[in-house]
C-alpha cells in the first residue's frame, strides 16, 4: 500500500515489541478490496492487519460514506461491549445486526450498508 510517506508492507504493520489489539475498525474506503494492478493478490489492508496479529478486523469492500462508517463503528461497538469490556465473541453478530439496522433504515441506499465485512476468527 502506498502512503504519503512511502510504502506500507505487511511486515511494517507488525511490531514485535507491541501486542496487536483485538479489534481494528477501518473506516476508510476499500480496506478489504484487493488492488487493481494485481487482482490475484489477496492481501488487503484488512488481511494484512490479520497477518500482523489483530484478531478481528472490520473493513470495507468499496467506497463508504462518513455517516455510514461512523454509524457502523458506534453501533457495532455498542453491541459488542458488556460491562465496559469488549466481547469479541459477539463481534460477528453485532456487525450483522448493525448492517441489518442500516439496511432497514435505508433500503434504497445500499451504499450505506453493503460495504462492511469482518475478517477474524
Amino acid at each position: 500500500m502506498v502512503l504519503h510517506d512511502g510504502l506500507l508492507s505487511v511486515a511494517g504493520l507488525y511490531d514485535a515489541e507491541r501486542q496487536p489489539g483485538e479489534l481494528a475498525f477501518l473506516s476508510a474506503c476499500k480496506t478489504a478490496t484487493p488492488g487493481q494492478r494485481c487482482l490475484a493478490e489477496a492481501i488487503t489492508l484488512s488481511t494484512a492487519l490479520r497477518y500482523a496479529g489483530w484478531w478481528h478486523v472490520i473493513g470495507t469492500l468499496g467506497s463508504v460514506w462518513d455517516q455510514a462508517s461512523a454509524a457502523v463503528g458506534v453501533d457495532t461497538y455498542r453491541r459488542t461491549v458488556r460491562d465496559g469490556r469488549l466481547e469479541v465473541g459477539l463481534l460477528a453478530e453485532a456487525l450483522h445486526h448493525t448492517v441489518r439496522s442500516l439496511r432497514d433504515a435505508h433500503p434504497s441506499r445500499p451504499g450505506m450498508w453493503t460495504q462492511f465485512v469482518r475478517a477474524g476468527l
